[in-house]
C-alpha cells in the first residue's frame, strides 16, 4: 500500500475523486489555464484600464439595504492609518493594544445605540449577521421553523437559505399587509405557534416602512426568539429594538464607515443580551488590567472552532471586519448622537419630499404603501422600471432599483427610491427633472 493509499485509508474515503464529490462534475477542472505573468508597469496599465470601465454615476437614489451616506475626511484619515489596515484579528494582544481598543470603541457605541449588553467585534455582512442570528435562535429555542417576512430581499433570504440548509430548518414566510407594507402580526402569531426556533422582522422593511407595532410583534412572537435588522442611523431617533424584548439585533454597517465603493467591504454588526452571551457568534474584545495593573485590551470571548472551544464553537467565522468597525466608530464618535439624528432627519424629510413631487407625476404613484418611512419608498412608474433606469442612466442618475429584482410579488413597474443625507435641494429637483424628462409627464 503506496502512501496515497494510506491517506485515504485513514480519513475513509476509497478514491481522490471522493474528496471533490461536493464539486459539481460540470464545474470541475483538471487544470485552471492562467495567462502569463505581468511585469509591473503593464499590470498597473491593465489595472487602470479596468478601473476606466467603471460608470459613477453623478446622482445615486439606489438603497435595498445599502445607503449612501456623506463620510467625513478624518474616517478616511483614521481608517488610513496603518496600524488599523488589517481584517485579521489580532491574536497576540500584547502587540495589538491599539487595534483591540479600537474594536473594544466600536463595541461600546454599538451597545449605546443599540441598548444591548453585548455586541460582537461584528460579522461580513447583514447577511451573514443574519445567518448566524438564525443558528444562534435555534440554539436558544429548538424547532424546525425560521420564519421570515414573506417580502424580504431577494438575496439577504438566499444567504440565510445557506446557513440553515445544514441544519435542515424551513424557512417559512409571515404575510405582509398589502395596504401598509408591514408585516402581518396575525400571520406572525400563526407561524410562530408551529414548531418555529425563531423569526426575524426588520425596521424599517425591505420597502423603507417604519414598524411602529414592535411591542405587537413581540407578543406574537412571544416564546420565540426575536431578531431584527434595523438601521443604525435611524436608532438615534426612535426606541431600540432591545426596549421592546427583542433578543438579537443586527444592522448594516458598511455604509457608515467605508461608503459603498462599487460593493463593499460591508460591516455586519451583531448585538444581543448578556443572557445569551455564550451562544453569540464572533469574538468580544473585553478591558482588563495587565500584570501592573495598566489599562488592557483582549480577546475575551472567541468562538471559533480552530480555537479552544472546537467542536462546541458557536460559529466557523474565522474573522471580523475589524478597519470596518474602526470606520462605523470613527463615524459614530466625529457626529456624536445629535449628529447622527441630523442625518437621520435629513434622510427622513428629503424621502419624504421626494415621495411627494413623484407621487404628483403623471402616471405615478408614490408612496405605494400608506404607512410612514424611512429613507427610501416604492413608487410605481407609468413605465417598465428597467427601461426607465436605463434612461436616467443615461442622464447620470442611478434612479432607484428594480424592485422585482430583489422582492418577489412584484410588477415590473415598480420602483424603490431612496434619497439620503447626501442629497441637496438641487439633487432633488434633478432627479424630479430627469423623471419627467423620459416618461414624458410632470407635476
Amino acid at each position: 500500500m503506496n502512501a496515497k493509499e494510506e491517506m485515504l485509508k485513514a480519513i475513509g474515503a476509497s478514491s481522490v475523486d471522493e474528496l471533490f464529490r461536493d464539486i459539481p462534475p460540470a464545474v470541475r477542472r483538471d487544470r485552471i489555464d492562467m495567462p502569463a505573468g505581468l511585469e509591473e508597469m503593464e499590470a498597473r496599465r491593465r489595472v487602470e484600464g479596468l478601473a476606466r470601465m467603471n460608470r459613477a454615476p453623478k446622482l445615486s437614489f439606489a438603497g435595498a439595504g445599502c445607503y449612501q451616506h456623506y463620510i467625513p475626511a478624518a474616517v478616511r484619515e483614521v481608517v488610513m492609518r496603518s496600524e488599523f489596515i488589517t481584517a485579521y484579528t489580532p491574536y497576540q494582544p500584547e502587540i495589538s493594544q491599539g487595534v483591540l481598543q479600537a474594536v473594544f470603541e466600536y463595541q461600546s457605541l454599538m451597545a449605546e445605540l443599540t441598548g444591548y449588553e453585548v455586541v460582537n467585534s461584528s460579522m461580513y455582512d447583514m447577511g451573514s449577521a443574519l445567518g448566524e442570528a438564525a443558528i444562534m435562535a435555534y440554539r436558544i429555542k429548538e424547532g424546525r421553523n425560521f420564519i421570515v417576512p414573506k417580502h424580504m430581499h431577494r438575496w439577504k433570504r438566499m444567504v440565510l437559505e445557506a446557513y440553515l440548509h445544514g441544519l435542515g430548518l424551513k424557512i417559512v414566510g409571515a404575510e405582509m399587509d398589502a395596504r401598509t407594507g408591514l408585516i402581518d402580526t396575525a400571520s406572525l402569531r400563526s407561524l410562530a405557534a408551529a414548531d418555529a426556533c425563531g423569526a426575524y422582522v426588520e425596521n424599517p422593511n425591505v420597502f423603507g416602512c417604519v414598524e411602529r407595532n414592535l411591542a405587537e410583534i413581540r407578543e406574537a412572537t412571544r416564546g420565540v426568539p426575536l431578531i431584527m435588522g434595523v438601521d443604525p442611523i435611524l436608532l438615534s431617533t426612535i426606541r431600540p429594538p432591545s426596549e421592546y424584548g427583542v433578543d438579537i439585533a443586527i444592522a448594516e454597517g458598511g455604509p457608515i464607515s467605508f461608503g459603498l465603493n462599487f460593493g463593499g467591504p460591508m460591516l455586519g454588526i451583531f448585538a444581543t443580551t448578556k443572557e445569551h452571551l455564550r451562544k453569540m457568534p464572533g469574538r468580544i474584545v473585553g478591558q482588563t488590567v495587565d500584570a501592573d495593573g495598566r489599562t488592557a485590551y483582549c480577546l475575551t470571548l472567541a468562538t471559533r472552532e480552530q480555537h479552544i472551544r472546537r467542536a462546541k464553537a458557536t460559529s466557523n467565522i474565522c474573522t471580523n471586519e475589524a478597519l470596518c468597525a474602526v470606520g462605523s466608530a470613527a463615524y459614530i464618535s466625529l457626529l456624536g448622537r445629535d449628529g447622527l439624528k441630523r442625518v437621520a432627519s435629513r434622510c427622513y424629510e428629503n424621502a419624504h419630499h421626494l415621495a411627494k413631487q413623484v407621487g404628483s407625476m403623471k402616471g405615478f404613484r408614490a408612496p405605494v404603501f400608506d404607512s410612514d418611512f424611512y429613507c427610501e419608498f416604492v413608487a410605481r412608474a407609468p413605465v417598465q422600471a428597467h427601461a426607465l433606469l436605463a434612461k436616467l442612466s443615461e442622464l447620470g442618475i442611478q434612479g432607484g432599483v428594480a424592485l422585482a429584482d430583489h422582492v418577489t410579488g412584484f410588477d415590473p413597474n415598480h420602483l424603490l427610491i431612496a434619497s439620503t443625507d447626501v442629497h441637496c435641494g438641487r439633487d432633488l429637483d434633478a432627479y424630479l427633472e430627469a423623471l419627467g424628462k423620459v416618461t414624458g409627464g410632470g407635476a
